[in-house]
């Protein structure tokens, strides 16, 4: 989509199909492991493992839109559920979230900053997805934990090395490079000058 501020294309990378030479087509993956993917950068970059999420819309003073506030509890586990599709892998490499709906709206005039919660502005498609994915993952969870101490908990499938496949053998590719260029590709802000990435 263009970028007027810069002048350029931003290209999102979860709408991108993936492709090598040993691959006779493109692959794509489900959104959410771009979601966890830019998540793992923002604790990275930002040291903070709490974020407050809306949908990026224009707001006037007195509005106020749905958004979600974030907790990154544990940023790596394994998890295997009978209610995954056949198509994913188990044990199945995720995040744990905890959760919360609340409201954005424009901060006052003086308003103290909470230096504690990153402020985060999400594509409303994005926001949607990420909404969506862990209302969906509280199904996998036993029902005695779906919620602690006034968060929802939710999962978050995060990208593996078994998430590029040889084509021709149908199996794990064993080029570790290729997959850890991808996965230091969905941190990256920018791909070069006229590209940005979510």
């Amino acid at each position: 989509m263009p970028d007027s501020a810069s002048d350029s294309w931003r290209i999102w990378k979860w709408c991108v199909g993936v492709s090598h030479m040993l691959l006779s087509s493109p692959i794509t993956y489900p959104i959410q492991k771009w979601l966890s993917a830019r998540l793992l950068f923002l604790i990275d970059n930002q040291g903070l493992r709490k974020f407050h999420i809306h949908p990026n819309v224009e707001l006037s003073p007195m509005e106020s839109i749905p958004s979600l506030l974030i907790w990154v509890f544990t940023p790596d586990l394994f998890f295997s559920s009978s209610w995954l599709p056949e198509d994913r892998d188990a044990p199945a490499r995720s995040m744990k979230i905890f959760y919360r709906y609340q409201a954005y709206a424009l901060p006052t005039p003086g308003e103290p900053e909470n230096v504690l919660v990153d402020e985060e502005t999400f594509p409303s498609e994005l926001f949607e997805e990420l909404k969506k994915s862990l209302e969906e993952s509280q199904k996998i969870l036993p029902l005695n934990a779906r919620m602690f101490q006034g968060w929802k908990v939710g999962l978050l499938e995060r990208f593996d090395f078994g998430d590029i496949q040889n084509n021709d053998s149908g199996g794990r590719a064993n080029n570790k490079e290729i997959v850890e260029h991808m996965l230091a590709q969905t941190s990256s802000p920018d791909s070069n000058r006229n590209q940005k990435n979510l």
